[in-house]
C-alpha cells in the first residue's frame, strides 16, 4: 500500500464523519429562535422559518420587528464563548440550533422601549415529508461525493486526481 492510499483512508473517514451525522436531522429536526437581524444588529424578520409570529420564539418573547440588538454589549472572547455563541446567533450566522437552546441578547433602547434583556429558547422549525426527504438527498448526495473522491485518488493516484494541477 502506497503512502498516499495510507492518507486517504483517515481522509476519507474524516469526510464521512463530517457529512453521515446531519442525516440525523431527519429523525431529528433542528430548531430556530425564530427571527433574523443584521448586521447592523436591526431585528428585520421575528417569524423565521415559522410560518406565522405566533408560532416564533422571538415573538413570543417580545421581540418585534425593528428592535435594535446592543452590539457593544455581545462582547467575544475566549473567556466568554457562551457570549460568541450568542453573537453568532444573534447576527445570523447561526440560524439552527439544537431544540431547548437557549440565547440572551441585549437590546438597545429607543425613544419609546427601555434597554432590556430579551431570553429566547429554540424552537423546533417546521418541518414535513418534503423537508425531510430533501435532507435526505442532500445527505446522500454528500456521501457519494466524497465516496466518488476517495475512489478516483484510489483508482487513479496522481496530484490531478488529489486536486492537484500538474
Amino acid at each position: 500500500m502506497t503512502r498516499d492510499r495510507l492518507l486517504l483512508i483517515p481522509l476519507l473517514l474524516w469526510g464521512l464523519a463530517m457529512i453521515a451525522p446531519d442525516l440525523l436531522r431527519v429523525a431529528h429536526p433542528l430548531s430556530s429562535f425564530g427571527f433574523y437581524a443584521n448586521n447592523d444588529g436591526l431585528v428585520y424578520d421575528v417569524t423565521g422559518p415559522f410560518a406565522a409570529e405566533a408560532s416564533s420564539p422571538a415573538w413570543q418573547a417580545g421581540l418585534p420587528e425593528g428592535d435594535r440588538i446592543d452590539l457593544s454589549r455581545l462582547k467575544c472572547s475566549l473567556k466568554d464563548i457562551a457570549a460568541c455563541s450568542n453573537a453568532l446567533a444573534a447576527l445570523g450566522g447561526l440560524q439552527f440550533v439544537l431544540p431547548g437552546h437557549s440565547l440572551t441578547i441585549d437590546i438597545a433602547g429607543t425613544d419609546d422601549r427601555l434597554a432590556r434583556q430579551v431570553t429566547l429558547v429554540a424552537a423546533p422549525r417546521p418541518s414535513n415529508f418534503l423537508v425531510r426527504f430533501v435532507v435526505i438527498l442532500d445527505q446522500i448526495a454528500g456521501i457519494l461525493v466524497v465516496v466518488a473522491a476517495a475512489w478516483l485518488v484510489w483508482s487513479r493516484p496522481s496530484a490531478m486526481s488529489w486536486g492537484f494541477s500538474t
